[in-house]
């Protein structure tokens, strides 16, 4: 990534803090900030709730809402890798979908 594009998604960050009004649009910014600059076509940022096993999308982009959906459900299973690298602390990359047809 250039330095030109990192300080694109930082100044976008910042304008979104300063300027929408509540986390998801601000994150939202962030994302399509984030996507235009890696190209990526979707993303979603997750929070962990209250309970651990537990996952929330905070926020998305390129996602349709059935899609959304999905994969909101598919990371309620603790084996889905996105589960399992909020409960073991161990970096992961590029996993596999667990759904044919879906994002999860």
């Amino acid at each position: 990534m250039s330095n030109a594009a990192a300080q694109e998604i930082l100044s976008a960050g910042a304008r979104a803090l300063a300027h929408a009004d509540g986390l998801e649009p601000s994150l939202r910014i962030l994302l399509s900030s984030l996507a235009d600059q890696l190209g990526v076509e979707s993303a979603v940022i997750m929070i962990v709730t209250n309970q651990p096993d537990r996952l929330e999308i905070a926020a998305s982009i390129g996602l349709a809402d059935a899609a959304i959906a999905g994969l909101a459900a598919a990371v309620r299973d603790p084996g889905h890798p996105i589960a399992r690298t909020v409960t073991t602390p161990v970096s992961s990359f590029n996993g596999s979908p667990t759904r044919p047809g879906g994002p999860a």
